[in-house]
């Protein structure tokens, strides 16, 4: 779990240039007075990188895979040739706080396609810059590479939730009543196309009914055909807050974990960036799919995806932008 002491690095009072929505979102969160804090310097880095220091239209810039502000935690023991990215370039970051052989420093960290990093220089700012201060928060450029907790067939990876179709909802595949949602890259040897049978640890196969044509958001939908008895809705979490606390479902019971940082700006759920949530928890191989909930309320927070590493983080898919972008309501 985050430290308590790592609370000190969030800034004491709001972005004085903080638009309106997230203090709704937060609102309809019931986050405590530092979740609101960390939520709304999280939100506000995330929009100043997007404008200034993320431009995606310039040549040589790199392709980012996702982007997270919040805590970044750092292996404080690396030195010399073993340094990862993120420690080099953390070095000259402050304010630093350090607890055992880890440092945390509050900001956003760029995770890049690995191949571009491997040939290029990362980008050059060194930190970011808000407030009627000008506060420094780092911007750290990193090769992003996630282990998959998923079995080499779907039928050993977990299921989400049920979910349903939202009353406009636009079909661009079959027609289906009801559904299972399962992590897309689970499908890896059966082919990422509408129709394919995936089985089902209940020993039937469901047919793909909607899925993500691009690998940016990891969700797929199986068609179930009707909801069993007994299922309920399940809400979505409106806002996860850098710090705040979920449980993740995974196949050796439920793991209390922290998270780290966010990418959950309601402006656009589409499948050019992906909406992440980084933890101080993972699972295991099998666990991609699990359910990831937001401790205090019980609502849907995410899908288990995998892990990173140096350090190790838990990678979780945003269940808002699932719910955004396939246009349906949640079940359990």
């Amino acid at each position: 779990m985050l430290p308590e002491e790592a609370w000190s690095l969030v800034p004491d009072r709001p972005p004085p240039d903080m638009p309106p929505w997230i203090e709704r979102f937060a609102g309809a969160s019931k986050f405590s007075r530092r979740e609101f804090l960390s939520y709304a310097w999280a939100m506000r880095l995330i929009e100043i990188a997007n404008v200034i220091a993320l431009p995606g239209d310039r040549v040589g810039q790199p392709r980012y895979v996702d982007v997270s502000a919040g805590f970044i935690p750092i292996d404080a023991t690396e030195e010399g040739p073993r340094t990862s990215p993120r420690a080099a370039q953390a070095q000259i970051l402050k304010p630093r706080l350090r607890i055992g052989d880890i440092a945390y420093v509050f900001g956003v960290v760029a995770g890049v396609d690995r191949q571009w990093f491997a040939s290029n220089t990362p980008v050059d700012i060194p930190s970011l810059s808000a407030g009627p201060d000008a506060l420094p928060f780092p911007l750290i450029v990193e090769p992003r590479v996630v282990y998959l907790d998923s079995p080499p067939d779907p039928v050993g990876a977990k299921a989400s939730c049920f979910v349903t179709p939202q009353i406009n909802k636009r079909f661009f595949g079959p027609t289906w009543n009801a559904g299972i949602v399962i992590a897309r890259h689970s499908l890896q040897n059966l082919g990422f196309n509408l129709g394919a049978q995936v089985s089902m640890t209940n020993g039937q196969a469901y047919p793909v009914c909607d899925i993500d044509a691009s690998t940016n958001i990891d969700a797929a939908i199986v068609d179930c055909g009707t909801l069993p008895a007994g299922t309920t809705s399940l809400p979505i979490t409106p806002a996860l807050a850098p710090g705040s606390t979920v449980h993740l479902h995974l196949n050796a019971g439920v793991t209390n974990g922290s998270v780290l940082r966010v990418h959950d700006h309601p402006h656009y759920y589409g499948n050019l960036i992906a909406h992440r949530v980084f933890t101080d928890t993972h699972g295991q191989l099998h666990d991609s799919g699990s359910l990831v909930t937001d401790a205090t309320t019980g609502h849907a927070a995410g899908t288990y995806i995998g892990h990173t590493n140096i350090p190790q983080e838990g990678f979780v898919q945003s269940f808002r932008q699932i719910s955004k972008y396939f246009e349906v309501d949640l079940h359990i």
